[in-house]
């Protein structure tokens, strides 16, 4: 007797990222790698500006549809008739950008509505645009939902905030969030529209304390005699190696484990006292301070 082959599971998502930028590009090969919601490479689109754009970006994704033009067919005629997926559209381009792709996308989008065809869930990838303008910018009643990501998105080790409209549905969520862990193992949901400025000053910008932490130390050690590919090497690798050790014992405190390295009277213990001396903790919250 013959055993039918397994099936994969059927598709529950369409995908489809608007000026597919440095994030876009990101969350595309994140998306080509993890297929998340079983997204099938022929239901994911993406858009560019320019002529040389789409080329380079086809060049990048051969394996799937790239267009110059948001309002192309090959985005949204799939809509018609397939009522049981989720069509996830990511919004590319930079905050200023954003007024003038919402004018394109209206007419296309208010042409579904009075058809009586579930809108698209639309997400910026941008800080600074509220849900309220974008509700402003597009038809009444379109799922929105912000999010904020950070560039080590680019490594598949991002982390990112979302903040949904109130009319975004919970299996809707539930897909995007599981787009975003694509290439950010870390994903949260916000409980309040504001908190994604706190976000935009931590993660949002937590690389670049790190990387200047790291410059600095590197400078440093470069001054003091070391060569600079070693304290590099050195240093990129205890950044790597604390941030998991952080992550990977979370009944410790970030105290406790600072406390591990610093023994009474040693070096770390006076660099902690030379940091602490010149507010450390005061300059760091000022420049987080949204």
């Amino acid at each position: 007797m013959r055993i039918p082959a397994p099936t994969s599971p059927p598709s529950r998502l369409r995908i489809t990222i608007i000026g597919c930028g440095t994030l876009g590009q990101a969350l595309a090969h994140g998306v080509v790698k993890q297929r998340p919601g079983n997204v099938r490479l022929d239901e994911i689109v993406l858009t560019g500006r320019r002529g040389s754009h789409v080329d380079a970006l086809q060049l990048q994704f051969p394996e799937l549809t790239v267009t110059g033009d948001n309002c192309d067919p090959c985005i949204w005629d799939a809509d018609e008739g397939d009522t049981q997926k989720v069509h996830l559209l990511f919004l590319g381009p930079k905050p200023y950008d954003i007024p003038a792709a919402c004018a394109q996308l209206y007419p296309v989008l208010q042409r579904q509505k009075d058809r009586g065809q579930s809108l698209p869930v639309i997400i910026t990838l941008c800080p600074g645009i509220t849900i309220a303008q974008l509700q402003s910018w597009l038809p009444y009643e379109t799922p929105l939902v912000r999010a904020m990501p950070n560039t080590p998105v680019k490594v598949s080790q991002g982390a990112t905030g979302l903040f949904p409209s109130a009319n975004v549905k919970p299996l809707e969520m539930e897909l995007v969030q599981a787009v975003f862990r694509a290439i950010s193992p870390t994903v949260a949901v916000l409980p309040q529209e504001n908190h994604l400025d706190i976000v935009a000053s931590i993660s949002g910008s937590a690389p670049a304390y790190f990387f200047h932490l790291m410059d600095s130390m590197i400078e440093a050690a470069k001054g003091l005699g070391l060569p600079e590919s070693i304290s590099t090497s050195l240093i990129t690798q205890s950044c790597i190696g604390s941030g998991s050790m952080a992550h990977l014992s979370p009944g410790v405190s970030l105290a406790q484990l600072k406390n591990d390295v610093c023994v009474p009277g040693g070096s770390t213990r006076r660099a902690m006292d030379v940091l602490d001396t010149n507010d450390w903790h005061r300059h760091v919250e000022d420049a987080v301070r949204p």
